[in-house]
């Protein structure tokens, strides 16, 4: 799944490059499975052009876990990239074993600050 976020209405405060995001999200899995979560933050620019290096979020595997079913918390930061006037938002699964998908993603998030 994904989202874009408009976020032209910063546009003055990214292009100043005082500007830092912080991207984070709850991933985990189930027991002793490896079903993974893989969280994307993409920065594109006025024509919709990826303009940086993606960061990513996870995956959280089963040895992350103690083999226990549970979230745990990822996050990173950094400067938003000069030009981003939309963000790209994706959550990638991975089924390794079982008939169901157990990976699991709870509140991601971006957050703008100005430094």
């Amino acid at each position: 799944m994904s989202q874009m976020i408009n976020v032209t209405m910063y546009a003055d405060i990214i292009d100043s490059n005082h500007t830092e995001y912080n991207f984070s999200a709850w991933i985990g899995g189930y027991g002793s499975q490896d079903d993974s979560a893989t969280i994307l933050l993409r920065f594109l620019n006025n024509n919709y052009q990826i303009i940086s290096t993606q960061i990513k979020l996870g995956p959280v595997l089963a040895i992350n876990r103690n083999y226990v079913t549970k979230l745990l918390f990822r996050y990173q930061s950094g400067l938003v990239p000069w030009n981003t006037r939309y963000l790209i938002i994706s959550v990638m699964t991975t089924r390794y074993s079982g008939s169901y998908c157990d990976a699991y993603v709870d509140n991601i998030s971006v957050i703008f600050q100005y430094i």
